[in-house]
């Protein structure tokens, strides 16, 4: 299991303690546990895994906290006024639910396909 300091060193980008205090990261933490059961299951990836999550579920949370929930992502394309911004994908809600929705849900998606695929033919 992760600790709030091999997070922030993982993830440097929620080192603002003012931004996401030492009490919500270990929040999301113990949520990140619930949700990922059985450690034992993970083989080597519980550790990276649980981090993508924890960045993810912080991610979502700050968006909504801000009300910001549209600035995660790429945008398509949106014109307002005399301002353009284009980017590669369409905009996606982040949601908890939706794992794909941040950069970390997706991290956390790819160890849960490499420890919970099963086998299967090609």
């Amino acid at each position: 299991m992760i600790d709030i300091a091999s997070f922030r060193i993982r993830y440097p980008e929620f080192a603002n303690i003012t931004l996401f205090t030492d009490a919500r990261v270990q929040l999301f933490i113990d949520d990140a546990v619930i949700y990922m059961s059985d450690e034992n299951r993970w083989l080597d990836f519980y550790t990276l895994a649980q981090s993508a999550l924890v960045g993810h579920l912080l991610t979502v949370a700050q968006a909504s906290a801000t009300g910001d929930s549209g600035s995660l992502f790429p945008i398509s394309k949106q014109d307002v006024d005399d301002v353009i911004i284009e980017s590669a994908i369409s905009a996606v809600k982040p949601t908890a639910s939706n794992l794909s929705s941040t950069t970390y849900g997706q991290v956390y998606q790819n160890f849960l396909r490499m420890t919970f695929t099963g086998m299967y033919g090609v």
